[in-house]
């Protein structure tokens, strides 16, 4: 590169506040990728909304957000729960399964 031409590309660089990748070509500010949440720790966020709105305490908009949450969650598990299954009937065939 021409000398202009990098300290052209620095300065914006700067100017937009993103530090330069590293090595590997990432950025250290991208965040990291979040793992799904387990089986277990949506349960555990259902129980808890299921208690939350069983207690009546939550304001109206607390509720309703609440309550589409656990919807959200319940289907989820659901599909998750319909995957095991599917993982469960391939391994034994077609043998009855009492689920």
């Amino acid at each position: 590169l021409e000398p202009e031409k990098s300290e052209e590309r620095r300065e914006r660089r700067e100017r937009r506040n993103t530090p330069p990748p590293k090595p590997d070509g990432s950025y250290t500010w991208m965040p990291k990728k979040q793992e799904p949440a387990s089986f277990e720790e949506m349960m555990k966020e259902l129980e808890k909304i299921v208690n939350e709105l069983e207690k009546g305490t939550l304001s109206l908009d607390e509720a309703v957000k609440s309550y589409q949450r656990g919807i959200e969650l319940s289907a989820e598990l659901k599909k998750t729960l319909e995957e095991a299954k599917q993982v469960v009937v391939s391994k034994v065939g077609e043998q009855e399964i009492p689920f």
